[in-house]
């Protein structure tokens, strides 16, 4: 039997509307319900005053002692705040109070009044830094005559403790081969002579080497031979401490040569590489270096042929 749509709609419309309605009614009874449980509190809330109004004191102070300790917390740690805020702005004007004096002291501080002003957002502050530049700023120094040498006179000043020892402007190369005859004729009655005392008496003579060969011999051997000669032992006990220190003159002076300095070390150093005998000590050192190599790879394979085992 087929339902007429018609029907179907109505009754749908119809149970709508009465949950619609049930709604309404449950709303307005929630309002009532609400608005009497808000004067039910109101009724209870007076009679809990009036019962505290006939209580006798002694039960008012067990009943409400343990909230007055709460109470007294709160209100101490509401000063201590109140006095750590105090605190915190003292020091917050006494570091400005020292940021203005750093100020003062690197440079000139502008405005000089400061109003502790730190809601104005258009304060700024300078500094001022002067370049000390200008005759007010230069030193007061007396003027003092130059030295003349050429008159053999001097003023009022002292003498200049330099001594030009050698010009290379002074030599023409006209003058180059007599100034190596020169050299040669001093190396071969001086032998270990120092250069630059022959070279600076010759500059002296005006570069006559006939009269700086005659000024050097009446030279002292003191001033001749800056440097004494080496021994043999002296020279195998440098080429000892190289082996040992390398060039470590300062431990070869102290432990192998004893008896000389470190500038004369170095000073002979140099002298000694220009020798046969370096050529024989470097041939030596190589063939000390292949025993040494050859022993280190003996010792490595013995150690991994042990670990092996």
């Amino acid at each position: 039997m087929a339902s007429n749509p018609t029907d179907l709609s109505t009754t749908d419309d119809d149970e709508y509307q009465v949950r619609h309605e049930d709604e309404e009614d449950d709303d307005e009874r929630t309002i009532e319900e609400e608005e009497q449980l808000g004067s039910d509190d109101e009724q209870n809330e007076l009679d809990n005053l009036q019962a505290d109004a006939n209580m006798p004191l002694d039960e008012l102070l067990k009943l409400y002692g343990k909230n007055s300790s709460l109470i007294h917390s709160r209100a101490q740690e509401e000063d201590d705040n109140e006095s750590n805020s105090s605190s915190e702005d003292n020091n917050e004007k006494h570091s400005r109070h020292k940021f203005h004096h750093l100020l003062q002291i690197n440079g000139q501080l502008l405005p000089e009044d400061d109003d502790d002003d730190d809601t104005d957002d258009s304060f700024e502050i300078e500094i001022i830094k002067f370049i000390r530049v200008g005759d007010e700023y230069q030193a007061q120094v007396e003027s003092q005559a130059e030295f003349n040498s050429t008159n053999g006179q001097y003023d009022d000043r002292e003498v200049p403790v330099d001594e030009l020892l050698w010009s290379p402007s002074s030599v023409n190369n006209d003058d180059n081969e007599k100034i190596d005859e020169y050299l040669k004729t001093i190396r071969n009655e001086y032998p270990f002579a120092d250069d630059e005392i022959s070279l600076q008496t010759l500059f002296n003579c005006q570069m006559n080497t006939e009269l700086a060969l005659i000024k050097f011999r009446q030279l002292p051997m003191k001033t001749i031979y800056t440097y004494s000669e080496w021994s043999l032992d002296e020279i195998q006990h440098l080429e000892e401490g190289l082996r040992e220190y390398g060039k470590n003159f300062f431990k070869i002076s102290l432990y192998k040569c004893p008896n000389r300095s470190v500038r004369e070390i170095i000073h002979y150093y140099y002298q000694w590489k220009k020798s046969e005998r370096y050529q024989l000590y470097m041939e030596e050192q190589q063939r000390l270096n292949a025993i040494i190599s050859v022993t280190y790879v003996v010792i490595s394979i013995d150690y991994v042929y042990k670990s092996f085992i």
